[in-house]
C-alpha cells in the first residue's frame, strides 16, 4: 500500500506541475483574436520576430516601432501590397519608426527582406 500511495503522489505532483507550466503568458502581444492596435513594436532577435500576427482598423494610422536587437545581422520589416510601409535594411542593433494608413479589410503578410522564410507575419486589418 505504501508504494500505491507513493506512486499516486507522484503522479498527482507531475499533473499539477504540468498545468502550472502549460500555459505561458503572451498577453503582452498583439494578436489577430485581440482588439486592434494603432501602435505596436515588433522585435528582430535572432531570425524571429517576437509578434507574427495583429489587427488594426482599416484608414487609421499605425505606427510601427521595429526594434532590431540581433548584432551585426541586418534585418528590416516590410508590408506586402502597402506602398511606402517597409524600414531600411540595417545592421543591429537598431531601432525604426514607420507610420502608415491601415489599408482596407483583408490580411497583409509582413516579412523581413533578408530572411523571407524565417520571419513572416499577418497583419488582419478589420
Amino acid at each position: 500500500m505504501p508504494r500505491r500511495f507513493s506512486l499516486v503522489a507522484l503522479l498527482t505532483a507531475v499533473a499539477m506541475l504540468a498545468i502550472a507550466c502549460g500555459d505561458d503568458d503572451d498577453s503582452n502581444k498583439p494578436d489577430a483574436s485581440q482588439e486592434p492596435v494603432s501602435e505596436i513594436t515588433i522585435t528582430a532577435n535572432g531570425i524571429a520576430f517576437d509578434t507574427d500576427q495583429f489587427t488594426v482598423s482599416s484608414g487609421e494610422e499605425i505606427t510601427v516601432t521595429f526594434d532590431n536587437q540581433h548584432d551585426g545581422v541586418p534585418h528590416n520589416i516590410s508590408f506586402e501590397d502597402i506602398e511606402d510601409a517597409a524600414t531600411e535594411l540595417t545592421e543591429g542593433p537598431d531601432t525604426q519608426q514607420l507610420t502608415f494608413t491601415a489599408p482596407a479589410p483583408g490580411e497583409y503578410e509582413f516579412q523581413c527582406d533578408a530572411h523571407p522564410p524565417q520571419m513572416r507575419g499577418t497583419m488582419t486589418v478589420s
